[in-house]
């Protein structure tokens, strides 16, 4: 289910001395050596920063986003706050982590902005797409409770919207359309076909 997970944060340092915040989602990057982890309403950034790849004290957690408390804030890292941030992916043309707020029914960006990239001060975080919780594809979409998002053509994206019962698609200029799903619960073949969550 989607419902809150408890608040819960760790401290920021390399894999063998910092444990993993409980992880709901994975996206990698344009590098093997960086990757994006999801959990306990933050974004936390890991990168390899020396040695062998298979050590987990080659590996340093940062917390680039997100934080103690729970919210709906944009803005720089430091400041802003989710509820539940679930999965995401990179987005190498846009150079920034595409990814769903899920309890806020929102798509969000995170974009590294210069400097160091394991400060939270130096990413910025906006809204691309959702408002409230509901349905409505076009220029203002909405969603309830989307849990995943992946890349498509052309610079659009999918989400997986949960509570809708659909799979949607939107585009680079911001309109949503629903390629799959009729927002009743089943599992029917055909087109739009039905989905079952």
């Amino acid at each position: 289910d989607c419902e809150s997970l408890p608040v819960k944060d760790v401290l920021s340092g390399n894999g063998k001395d910092t444990a993993p915040p409980s992880i709901v989602g994975l996206a990698g990057s344009n590098s093997n050596d960086i990757f994006y982890i999801f959990g306990f309403h933050a974004i936390y950034r890991v990168s390899r920063t020396f040695g062998d790849r298979y050590r987990a004290e080659s590996w340093n957690f940062a917390r680039i986003a997100g934080g103690d408390a729970l919210g709906d804030f944009n803005g720089n890292g430091s400041v802003a706050r989710f509820e539940r941030p679930y999965s995401g992916y990179w987005d190498v043309d846009a150079n920034a982590l595409i990814f769903v707020d899920t309890n806020n029914n929102k798509i969000k960006r995170a974009t590294h902005i210069g400097g160091d990239p394991d400060l939270a001060t130096n990413w910025e975080i906006t809204t691309v797409a959702g408002s409230t919780a509901g349905f409505a594809d076009g220029t203002s979409p909405q969603f309830s409770l989307p849990t995943d998002v992946k890349p498509a053509a052309n610079g659009g994206y999918y989400v997986l919207d949960y509570n809708n019962n659909r799979i949607r698609l939107v585009s680079a200029s911001g309109t949503a359309s629903t390629v799959a799903g009729t927002g009743i619960v089943g599992q029917t073949d055909g087109t739009p076909g039905v989905l079952d969550n």
